[in-house]
């Protein structure tokens, strides 16, 4: 089995698109077939991704999901052998001091887990020495984290001029065995739209225009970029050796899954109908107004800003109490992450302004909740002991977002850190077959529980 595929860890600077991201577009953009993968937790990258490249790519969290078998299937289960698979990720921030740079192995860890070569993107905003010292940096860090790890080359962003730029090639060429792809212009780098932007329909196209004015040009570069160079790269790790697959229902067991197909809710990439399509489920997206004409085993509402979705769940006046009907009625509904904050009476916004829910359950969301500052790793265990999604011992992996509540009478989960083991605190609530969680839950780390909930 052949799938080509190379990772694209690339800098970033607060406030500016990833080049990485602008690089990755402007090659699809320029015709080269990408199958694009994410790896990490930035939902930000992730839509913006899927904004500029017109289509879902698919998320791997090794955070979350921290078995490298279950890794391989689920790239294997969204790659394409006729494609290049690039798996984008993130390597790290300037210092304040110039030739300072932190370095995430991210890039090395998930080199290690699919087997493949890496392409660095990096700022060349200073003279050749000091960018030299931050590259044996990351070398370092990548390589003490992977011996083995394969560094094939680098793409620079933002010389001074051409000439800076053979400069920076000339010196690549003295300190390591490398090959430079070409470099993006320094006028190139549009700012970062927010998560919010991104969600909203109302804000979605004036928020991107920049970034899709960026990529075109910048895949149109004549003698700039070599984006041949790059899709012959990643073709020198094509062998793949397969683990097997997810386990399918037996005929004439298809259960219908419905995910909620809302901008708000799209951080989650595909990974939703690669696991329920590979559960053998027959998987519809659909939007409120589809509740009413279409009947499914289970609904499914992925991890996103429920307070900016909710305006189009609206739209449907019967939305809220077909939604009832259905959990009254046993029908799976599934809310992950914060998407599901907004089915109680009232929820609170991150102004911390109070908003009227949908009214379907006895909960209170929080957006403003003023908890981590940032995702961490978690596992939940069963507070109930007629939990319909957890039984008895089992456990599942998930991520505790940053300033998320949830208030109910009858908390289902509880939550502790995976790195220290201390309490995270009580999540979730539970009705009927009806799961609103609070925290993310990586389905794929979750396989065989999620399979279960069908039964």
């Amino acid at each position: 089995m052949k799938l080509p595929r190379i990772i694209i860890a690339g800098e970033h600077k607060p406030g500016f698109v990833p080049p990485s991201i602008l690089l990755i577009s402007a090659m699809k953009r320029y015709g080269i077939p990408l199958r694009i993968f994410y790896c990490g937790y930035n939902p930000v990258d992730v839509c913006l991704l899927q904004s500029v490249a017109e289509e879902r790519i698919t998320v791997i969290n090794l955070k979350t999901c921290t078995n490298p078998k279950i890794v391989r299937t689920l790239f294997e289960t969204s790659a394409k052998e006729n494609m290049i698979n690039v798996i984008v990720c993130d390597l790290g921030a300037r210092g304040n001091t110039i030739g300072e740079c932190y370095t995430d192995t991210t890039a090395s860890d998930i080199a290690s887990i699919l087997d493949c070569s890496i392409i660095l993107c990096c700022y060349a905003e200073n003279n050749p020495r000091p960018v030299t010292k931050i590259l044996i940096d990351i070398c370092t860090a990548i390589e003490s984290k992977n011996p083995n790890a394969s560094i094939k080359g680098a793409v620079f962003v933002n010389p001074f001029n051409p000439h800076s730029f053979q400069l920076f090639e000339n010196n690549i060429g003295i300190n390591f065995m490398w090959t430079t792809f070409g470099y993006i212009p320094s006028e190139l780098e549009p700012p970062i739209p927010t998560l919010e932007a991104l969600s909203s329909s109302k804000s979605y196209i004036r928020s991107t225009f920049s970034i899709r004015a960026a990529v075109s040009r910048i895949s149109q570069l004549q003698g700039q970029l070599d984006y041949l160079a790059l899709e012959a790269i990643s073709k020198y790790d094509q062998e793949w050796t397969s683990i097997g697959k997810v386990a399918r229902f037996q005929k004439p067991i298809q259960p219908k899954v419905a995910i909620f197909d809302n901008l708000a809710l799209s951080s989650e990439g595909n990974n939703a109908e690669l696991l329920f399509s590979s559960f053998g489920c027959q998987v519809s997206y659909i939007t409120a107004e589809d509740i009413l004409s279409k009947n499914f085993d289970m609904y499914y509402f992925p991890d996103g800003l429920g307070y900016i979705a909710i305006d189009s769940l609206r739209q449907e006046e019967h939305f809220p109490s077909i939604l009832k009907q259905m959990i009254e009625i046993r029908k799976i509904v599934f809310a992950n992450g914060a998407s599901g904050l907004v089915f109680g009476e009232k929820f609170f916004k991150p102004d911390d302004s109070e908003e009227k829910g949908l009214g379907v359950l006895p909960i209170i969301g929080n957006y403003n909740a003023k908890t981590n500052a940032n995702p961490e790793p978690v596992i939940c265990t069963c507070l109930k002991t007629n939990s319909f999604l957890l039984q008895g011992d089992e456990k599942i992996n998930a991520l505790a977002l940053p300033n998320i509540g949830l208030e109910s009478q009858s908390k289902s989960i509880r939550c502790t850190f995976a790195k220290t083991g201390d309490f995270a605190g009580n999540m979730g609530h539970e009705e009927q077959n009806t799961i609103i969680v609070g925290v993310w839950i990586d389905l794929w780390s979750n396989a065989n529980v999620i399979r279960r909930l069908f039964y």
